[in-house]
């Protein structure tokens, strides 16, 4: 393969490695051929140089795809390696580019017209054929990312989404919970992005600053006339139902079901994502989070249902127990969704009778 110059990509190349933007967003695959539009997409992201395919590169024998079924394979590696998930992926990025156009303009004072035909074209234009992986298991694989406020928006509009449909919802309230995602987070684009980027803990002063952005995101969406439920989930979805959060005083009753469903999977994307000073934090163990505390802060009957989805998507799922045993997840505890029935050689363990045990690392 050779290393070009993007000023020197012409259409009809192939590109031999996938391409990222700094922020680790796929930009293109490996194996696509180059477009104009690609080529622009490049120089907008500003991308200096891509590993183009020679002649000899297309003599190779093309490497035996993974299945999705092969347990030789982690579950990260049987996802990651289906094409389902690079078509995904390139969806995903592409929304994300969508995304913070959108959200910037708004901040500029130079929105789109309509923020719900907006959300619309977004979100459809991720939607998958009939027959692809779950969304669920291409999303969670998504969090290697580096966390950004647009990808987070993005992953949190499409668990919004997941979860009204899990909860019986009509497409026009999935539609609706999708767009609260999208927006939910706009003001933090008011804070500086020293803040917002910090790698670590922010100081109480920090912290203060942080905790205006649902208050700027609830402004800059009344300018746009933006849904009434948009506009609580904007400005609510820090607040839980125990009376904790911000901003505050408030009455936790009056908490809006559209701030509440987004309170809830906000947290949810927030602790399962990847951060530059810690790596991503096992699925079982944030049901163990909320199942702690959970009950008293997020709305039950959206709790219940959540967590319940969450825990059997991985069904089937290869895990390390906490003692460096491998284990097969053979079924959920419908009481603690944490501690699942396993299996681990010829053993069959009900992790729920087993203080001692737990789930460590999905593998």
């Amino acid at each position: 393969m050779l290393l070009k110059r993007c000023g020197e990509l012409q259409p009809g190349m192939v590109i031999a490695k996938d391409v990222h933007t700094r922020a680790g967003l796929l930009l293109l695959n490996s194996g696509e051929e180059v477009t104009a539009d690609s080529i622009e997409k490049l120089k907008n992201n500003d991308v200096s140089f891509v590993f183009i395919k020679e002649k000899k590169d297309f003599e190779k024998k093309p490497a035996k795809a993974v299945s999705y079924s092969d347990e030789r394979y982690s579950y990260y590696e049987r996802v990651q390696q289906s094409q389902d998930y690079k078509v995904f992926r390139s969806k995903f990025s592409s929304g994300v580019v969508k995304l913070r156009g959108t959200l910037n303009r708004i901040v500029d004072g130079n929105p789109d017209a309509d923020l719900e035909t907006t959300a619309r074209k977004i979100m459809g234009d991720l939607v998958m054929p009939e027959g692809s992986l779950p969304i669920f298991d291409l999303l969670a694989n998504l969090r290697r990312f580096d966390d950004v406020c647009f990808v987070h928006s993005l992953n949190v509009a499409m668990l919004a989404g997941l979860l009204a449909e899990w909860l019986g919802c009509s497409p026009k309230e999935i539609s609706l919970a999708q767009q609260c995602g999208l927006y939910h987070d706009i003001g933090k684009l008011t804070i500086p992005n020293e803040i917002i980027s910090k790698p670590g803990k922010l100081t109480d002063e920090e912290f203060e600053i942080m905790r205006n952005h649902p208050m700027a995101g609830y402004q800059l969406l009344k300018e746009m006339n933006a849904n009434p439920h948009v506009l609580n989930a904007a400005l609510q979805h820090h607040r839980k139902l125990d009376g904790t959060g911000y901003p505050g005083p408030f009455d936790p009753k009056k908490i809006d079901p559209y701030a509440r469903l987004i309170s809830l999977v906000d947290i949810y994307d927030a602790i399962t994502s990847a951060r530059s000073y810690r790596g991503m934090v096992c699925p079982f163990k944030v049901i163990k989070m909320f199942e702690d505390d959970g009950i008293q802060k997020y709305d039950a009957g959206m709790y219940t249902v959540f967590l319940k989805h969450i825990a059997d998507n991985f069904i089937g799922t290869r895990v390390m127990l906490n003692d460096g045993r491998e284990a097969k997840v053979l079924m959920t505890n419908k009481v603690y969704l944490s501690k699942p029935m396993v299996v681990s050689g010829s053993d069959f363990i009900d992790l729920s009778r087993r203080k001692d045990l737990y789930i460590d690392e999905v593998i």
